[in-house]
């Protein structure tokens, strides 16, 4: 068993993908951290989809875009999936 003191990350890789309030959308979040951390076990995964998204419908977009990037401070690495562009 690992010891909470002996687990070192090397990264903190900020997962940036579509939310929009589709459950669909965590789903495939889910999926790629799985298989990233497959790839990279000494990196730690974050998603402010699965962070915030109760919030989605509670909180204005500009304050939910704002603690989206204030997480994204705190990070390494950003990797972007999904269809950002729309």
């Amino acid at each position: 068993m690992i010891k909470l003191n002996e687990l070192k990350f090397t990264k903190v890789i900020y997962i940036s993908h579509p939310f929009g309030g589709d459950k669909k959308n965590l789903d495939e979040v889910e999926n790629i951290i799985v298989k990233a951390r497959e790839t990279y076990p000494n990196y730690l995964f974050i998603s402010p989809c699965h962070s915030f998204s109760f919030l989605y419908n509670k909180t204005d977009y500009e304050v939910g875009l704002s603690m989206c990037l204030y997480l994204l401070q705190c990070c390494d690495e950003c990797w972007i999936y999904g269809d950002w562009q729309n």
